[in-house]
């Protein structure tokens, strides 16, 4: 019983003196905390006095400044006006100067044109002789070149009715001709629908035989019939054209 009396009043101790401890060492933190809390303000009073002191300074030099920039500016308006002004007179002044500059050159531009007028008036009446010379030369040679124009016009003219009358007279006999072909056609035509040919039924048979093998033509199959005919009545034709008495008699 005595030792655990010992051992609690041990314990007791032991937690009195951890306690005392831990409050000794909380008032020692505390005490650098409210140090270093005052160092600290006291610093940051010293830099906000400063930066006061700073800032005193340049507002005053600014104050200054603006002050000086705002004479200066009011200056310079002031120049600016009188410039305005100086401009003003001097466009002033050379607006009159132009139109006078205007009214010497349109009365320069009149005397120069009546000179000139006066100039080409003594050209004209100095060149009208040999001007007129040159006419008289220029119109008998257009003279003697419409003279022979008109030669060879008319020359032209005679040739170009020559051509008519011969163009007239081939012309009849083309269409004469053109009519013994249709005639000679119709015959052939009418002598190859009877199968009769009279006194030509030899050449015919022989146009025929020259004409009856379809492969030497040279066409294809569904072309050999109308192949055939037409170099049958063309084959006719020719003879008939070569052999008829109408023809000897035409002749």
């Amino acid at each position: 019983m005595t030792s655990l009396l010992a051992a609690l009043s041990d314990l007791l101790i032991q937690l009195i003196l951890v306690s005392c401890t831990v409050s000794i060492l909380g008032f020692a933190l505390f005490g650098a905390y409210t140090l270093l809390s005052a160092y600290h303000t006291k610093l940051l009073e010293l830099e906000r006095n400063k930066c006061e002191s700073k800032f005193a300074k340049t507002s005053a030099e600014k104050g200054a400044r603006i002050t000086a920039l705002t004479v200066e500016v009011e200056g310079l308006r002031q120049r600016v006006l009188e410039t305005t002004k100086e401009k003003e007179e001097v466009e002033a002044g050379r607006l009159k100067r132009e139109v006078g500059f205007l009214e010497t050159e349109a009365r320069w531009r009149r005397e120069r044109d009546e000179l000139e007028r006066a100039l080409n008036e003594l050209a004209i009446s100095s060149r009208h002789a040999a001007d007129i010379i040159e006419l008289k030369a220029s119109i008998q040679g257009m003279e003697a070149l419409c003279a022979s124009k008109d030669f060879q016009i008319r020359a032209l003219v005679e040739a170009r009715e020559d051509m008519e009358t011969t163009t007239e007279r081939y012309q009849d006999k083309i269409t004469e001709l053109t009519d013994k072909l249709s005639e000679y056609r119709r015959l052939a035509t009418a002598g190859e629908a009877n199968g009769n040919y009279g006194v030509f039924s030899r050449q015919v048979r022989v146009v025929q035989r020259r004409t009856r093998n379809p492969y030497q033509t040279g066409f294809k199959r569904g072309e050999v019939g109308n192949r055939k005919a037409s170099r049958v009545a063309g084959g006719m034709a020719g003879v008939l054209a070569k052999n008829s008495p109408r023809a000897w008699v035409a002749l």
